[in-house]
């Protein structure tokens, strides 16, 4: 991952991963929009469900553009 940052009501005293697992199709070089949460133990950061957690401007720019205009809202 080359930058990660976060974009709505995140704590900001966590440490952003520099890296997330995933079993999506992840292409290299592309940008993703990602949802994540805490795990149960509030200790580390997990996708927030097993699908639509992650969004592709590449595979669905709608969903791309309602995401943004959501968290451009929030801001």
């Amino acid at each position: 991952v080359k930058e990660i940052k976060s974009e709505y009501e995140a704590n900001q005293e966590i440490i952003l991963p520099i890296s997330i697992a995933v079993n999506e199709d992840i292409k290299v070089g592309e940008e993703y929009i990602i949802f994540l949460k805490y795990d149960a133990l509030g200790e580390s950061l997990i996708l927030s469900s097993r699908e639509g957690a992650i969004i592709s401007h590449m595979d669905d720019e709608n969903k791309w553009n309602e995401a943004l205009a959501i968290l451009n809202k929030a801001n």
